[in-house]
C-alpha cells in the first residue's frame, strides 16, 4: 500500500486502531500517530539508515523485526536497565 497526499486515515482491527494524521496541512510535512487501547506495554521510536520507525506494542514480550533490533532508540516507554 502506498498512501500519499493524505490528511488522515485509520488503521483498525475490531476494537484496536491507530489514527494517522498529516501535520502542517500535508502529509509530506510530518505525521502524527495516535494508538488507542492496545499500546499498553511499550512504545518505541527507533532510527536506522535514514529511516525512522515507531513501534506500538500491546505485549511486553512482542518481538520487533530483526532489522530494527540494533537501531538507535530515540524514545521508549520500556523500563531501562539500571547500572549497578
Amino acid at each position: 500500500m502506498n498512501l500519499t497526499n493524505f490528511k488522515r486515515f485509520r488503521i483498525n482491527d475490531t476494537h484496536t486502531f491507530v489514527d494517522v494524521e498529516a501535520c502542517g496541512g500535508h502529509s509530506s510535512y510530518g505525521l502524527k500517530l495516535v494508538a488507542y487501547d492496545f499500546a499498553n506495554e511499550r512504545v518505541e521510536i527507533r532510527r536506522k539508515d535514514k529511516q525512522t520507525a515507531m513501534f506500538v506494542l500491546k505485549y511486553e514480550d512482542t518481538e520487533i523485526p530483526d532489522y530494527w533490533k540494533d537501531a538507535e532508540i530515540i524514545f521508549t516507554t520500556a523500563p531501562q536497565p539500571q547500572n549497578p
